[in-house]
């Protein structure tokens, strides 16, 4: 599974009970990165996903196989680790007082691939980061 994160610059991942962006740029973004592969998330995500062909189940984590994506909001990583191929995370250049945060050590377990910047419709710049194992190739 290839996990999909939107993070603050403290690796917050929801504030206030809530998503932290509805970015309709990193949306685009994300579906032409991954082009025709499935992608998975809960109810809660899939209103952002409106125009376009997702896979829609609460147990995502679970039910989303290698090479397949899973769009994550507020949920924990750190118990999926094993089943974690690849990280791609959404950062942008603000800090918000954050209910929940990224659950991995990305210094100790991930060597970021690549990262691309760009301007989303709701913040300036965004960083896509794409993260893989450590161990693997």
């Amino acid at each position: 599974m290839i996990a999909v994160v939107c993070v603050d610059n403290a690796l917050g991942t929801m504030f206030n009970g809530r998503r932290q962006s509805r970015d309709r740029v990193l949306i685009e973004k994300l579906m032409s990165h991954i082009g025709g592969a499935r992608i998975w998330m809960r109810t809660y995500s899939a209103e952002l996903f409106e125009n376009y062909a997702v896979t829609v189940d609460e147990r995502c984590l679970l039910c989303a196989g290698d090479g397949e994506y899973c769009f994550v909001e507020g949920d924990s990583l750190a118990e999926h680790i094993e089943k974690i191929e690849k990280l791609i995370l959404f950062r942008w250049n603000r800090a918000y007082p954050a209910d929940r945060k990224l659950d991995m050590d990305l210094n100790a377990d991930w060597v970021l691939e690549c990262s691309e910047n760009f301007c989303g419709s709701s913040h300036p710049e965004i960083q896509m980061d794409v993260y893989r194992k450590a161990n693997e190739q």
